[in-house]
């Protein structure tokens, strides 16, 4: 809620006319590593809801003063399966795959809501006739803790050269590190940091959310 007001107030102050909700997975934690397990505060089904409940408010907050697109791409964390899978059959075997759609049956009806359907890996939304992909971050470079501007331009390089699409910008998180550039966006957590990001990648990590 707090995040929630004060993104509000920095777009009212920047006169923004519509909101688009990009959300790029891990929206659940792992419980496959035996130090997640222990460090989680419910299990994932009671944790799905309660995810359910607290995004439904934020959009709802939101939705008070603008018309929302809401985006989403699964994660690696919140899959069901033990493997990190590639197919849309499998990687909407997720729960961030879950908890969106449940969203979308509870605001259904919400004609200033929608949601936007589309590849659940990487989604390309328009945004100002711009291009912006969202994606989760584990894939090619971007799982590096040590991202380089070259593992962005190779998959911009992608959409060019086999899809004929100019992409703008790319938004990611995975690793729970905030990182700002000029064609790319890595969001940190509201989480913060959790034993991987800590102890793993030895990254100093704070709750937070990118607002473009």
């Amino acid at each position: 809620h707090y995040m929630t007001q004060k993104a509000i107030m920095y777009f009212r102050a920047c006169n923004v006319d519509k909101v688009l909700f990009a959300c790029t997975g891990d929206i659940i934690n792992s419980d496959r590593r035996l130090d997640k397990l222990l460090n989680a505060a419910v299990n994932w089904a009671k944790a799905t809801f309660i995810a359910v409940d607290l995004i439904r408010q934020c959009l709802a907050d939101l939705n008070q003063h603008w018309e929302l697109d809401v985006a989403f791409v699964t994660g690696n964390e919140s899959r069901l399966t033990d493997d990190i899978h590639w197919s849309e059959f499998l990687v909407t075997d997720n729960y961030d795959f879950n908890i969106f759609n449940i969203l979308a049956l509870l605001l259904k009806d919400v004609k200033s809501i929608n949601f936007i359907k589309g590849d659940p890996l990487e989604l390309i939304v328009r945004v100002l006739d711009k291009n912006v992909l969202l994606i989760h971050g584990h894939q090619n470079g971007l799982n590096k803790a040590t991202l380089a501007q070259k593992d962005v331009q190779a998959i911009m390089g992608k959409y060019a050269s086999q899809y004929d699409i100019s992409i703008d910008l790319v938004l990611f998180g995975h690793i729970h590190s905030a990182y700002i550039s000029d064609i790319f966006a890595r969001s940190a957590a509201l989480s913060g940091g959790n034993t991987y990001s800590d102890k793993a990648l030895q990254f100093s990590s704070r709750a937070s959310q990118n607002i473009h």
